[in-house]
């Protein structure tokens, strides 16, 4: 099936073509870019009060120029460009009749440094482990090629043609499932203005008055990503997200008893939630707190979303109250399990997990179970994306440990343990190994602690030979033949690991 510049959902309705914005885009004409080009920009000053979707239209213009020459026929590049800082290979050609000049260029956008994006919450479950997600956040395929005609005379060199195309296929259900989107560009120069000197000198104090009156601001030729950010919600989109909500909530007691309807609505319902402030969710909560059904729609939408505002939410309706104990044994698990908020703010994340997990008394029981085993799955979840791990994240998890050691409670030490090994990070070994490395602690104790490095070795393969010595130091100080048994397993999880890994840096291997 060959789907081109069309929307809507499948099967249950037919596709149809999108919405055009032409307005939108007229009125970006209005504003006027000043920049400094050199085959690259040095400076581009944009109006601070211009859209970001002008903005971002502007730029995409100014990005087709964009060109880093060099003496050489081919060569490569890091270039800076609409998605960040991206490895770039030209190719000259040269057509000495013509005095034309023809650069081919070729941006791989899989491994881009300061990628410009977005994290809005988390659509769905991770499935598979760290080490099988390779693709992860990242492009199939993700590359933009460009072709500029440079017509040299005299006077210098002239663009007169620049085409584009760039093609993105992304993961969807598996390894072999992919999206596929391709989109193609193509400037013509028409004609060449003489430059006028009084016309040009009225331009350049014009913007130095604008620039002096702080209507202009500097900016890379970078995307901006806009508050409301679009997001691929079938509905009217001018509306505002609080109303189509309202009016969802009201209708959910007839559409959640309809399997066909359900699942598009309930898209919607957390699309539309993701575009929400803290203060929205607040109006919209208060408006329909009083219909059941519309009031745990809504909660469970704020859970599927995600983001950082709506674990804010939920945490504050849980600290405050507001949310019976039946509501908070599937409500905050299931948060942490689909929470994947922003990475740039990861202490207000901290803050926020810190203070919900506050609002369990008893750890031991089913809700702190399952609410810390949940929150040790958000850490690695948020872990996994950057080089580090924020400490404050890791806390509760070491606290509650730390606690039930100084305590004596097995119990306790038992999630500790679980939950860190989900969390899977290097630095919580120093953590376990006290408890496997004495004879002081119960056998039952010494497996679990065993199987938690073991499990911290799966998820960091690149850590995974370090555990062997653990391993092999605690199986010599125990007789205790469970301790030894488990020891000798988690020997053998370690060296497979490690050769899966070699066979896949060579390319033999394919994950099923």
């Amino acid at each position: 099936m060959r789907v081109r510049d069309a929307v809507g959902f499948h099967p249950r309705s037919t596709l149809s073509e999108p919405r055009r914005e032409y307005k939108q885009m007229l009125e970006c004409q209005k504003y006027r870019v000043h920049f400094t080009y050199t085959g690259r920009y040095g400076s581009i000053r944009m109006p601070k009060n211009a859209d970001p979707f002008c903005r971002n239209i502007l730029k995409g213009f100014l990005n087709l120029l964009t060109l880093t020459p060099r003496y050489q026929k081919e060569y490569e590049v890091l270039e800076d460009g609409l998605e960040g800082e991206c490895n770039t290979r030209y190719v000259l050609y040269e057509e000495k009749k013509n005095n034309i000049y023809l650069f081919n260029r070729i941006r791989d956008l899989n491994n881009c440094k300061q990628k410009v994006m977005l994290n809005v919450g988390i659509p769905f479950f991770h499935l598979f482990q760290q080490p099988n997600c390779f693709q992860r956040e990242r492009f199939v395929q993700g590359t933009s090629a460009f072709v500029t005609k440079v017509k040299r005379d005299n006077k210098g060199d002239l663009i007169t043609q620049v085409k584009s195309e760039q093609v993105l296929e992304f993961p969807i259900g598996g390894e072999d499932a992919t999206g596929y989107m391709k989109a193609h560009q193509l400037l013509n120069l028409r004609e060449v203005r003489p430059d006028q000197g009084q016309q040009q000198q009225q331009q350049q104090q014009q913007q130095q008055q604008q620039q002096q009156e702080g209507e202009l601001e500097v900016t890379s030729i970078r995307y901006e990503i806009p508050k409301s950010l679009f997001l691929p919600v079938m509905e009217n989109y001018n509306r505002d997200p609080v109303q189509q909500a309202e009016q969802l909530l009201q209708d959910s007691v007839h559409w959640q008893m309809q399997d066909k309807m359900f699942s598009s609505k309930a898209i919607v319902l957390v699309r539309l939630v993701q575009r929400m402030s803290y203060n929205d969710l607040s109006t919209l909560y208060n408006k329909v707190s009083r219909i059941p059904v519309a009031r745990k729609n809504l909660l469970i939408s704020c859970v599927h979303a995600g983001n950082l505002i709506t674990v804010k939410f939920i945490k504050d309706k849980a600290v405050s109250g507001e949310l019976a104990y039946s509501d908070l044994i599937w409500l905050l698990p299931t948060t942490f399990h689909f929470a994947n908020p922003d990475i740039t703010k990861v202490e207000e994340t901290a803050k926020v997990t810190a203070e919900l997990l506050s609002k369990i008394p008893d750890k031991t029981s089913f809700l702190g179970k399952a609410t810390y085993l949940a929150y040790g799955t958000m850490v690695n979840r948020q872990c996994s994306t950057s080089r580090t791990c924020h400490p404050k994240l890791l806390e509760p998890l070491h606290n509650i440990l730390t606690e039930a050691v100084r305590d004596k409670e097995e119990n306790k030490m038992v999630l500790g343990m679980k939950a860190i090994g989900n969390a899977g990070q290097i630095s919580s070994q120093k953590h376990i190994k006290v408890l496997c490395e004495t004879a002081k602690y119960p056998e039952y104790i010494q497996v679990v602690a065993i199987q938690t490095l073991a499990q911290i070795g799966k998820q960091d393969p690149t850590k995974v030979s370090g555990r062997r010595h653990v391993f092999v130091r605690v199986g010599k100080n125990f007789v205790c033949v469970y301790v030894y048994v488990c020891v000798c397993i988690c020997i053998c999880i370690c060296i497979c690991i490690c050769i899966c890994i070699m066979v896949l840096l060579s390319g033999n291997c394919k994950i099923l």
